[in-house]
């Protein structure tokens, strides 16, 4: 698949666990429902992700599209190529550089016309 995954982190909602199941059972990893990604205060979900991005490994977090643009302006990123929204569906992948926070955005119809998988 081309990406180590460490683990996988989820909203706990149906809908997140859904989501990232699949891909999770590709990498031979469990689905780690997380409180602090699901609907509600995004203050724990900023913090994750930022502790997260400070460990610097691979994870796949599925949280919702009303926390995704909160954690993105709390993170700041340097760079951010694509869209600076998120749409439902979307996929963001955001890497700490030696320059700072990077944030690239796609679709599932951007990651299915690239031939990678969804």
């Amino acid at each position: 698949m081309g990406v180590g995954l460490s683990s996988v982190l989820s909203s706990p909602t149906r809908r997140c666990l859904d989501t990232v199941i699949g891909i999770a059972a590709a990498h031979d990893l469990p689905v780690i429902a997380r409180s602090e990604l699901g609907i509600g205060d995004v203050g724990p979900a900023k913090d994750l992700v930022a502790a997260l991005l400070a460990d610097d490994a691979d994870v796949l977090v599925c949280t919702h599209g009303e926390n995704v643009v909160p954690i993105l302006r709390a993170l700041r990123p340097r760079v951010i190529s694509g869209k600076k929204w998120a749409s439902k569906g979307s996929v963001w992948t955001l890497m700490n550089t030696d320059r700072g926070i990077v944030a690239a955005y796609a679709t599932n119809a951007d990651l299915l016309r690239s031939g990678a998988p969804p």
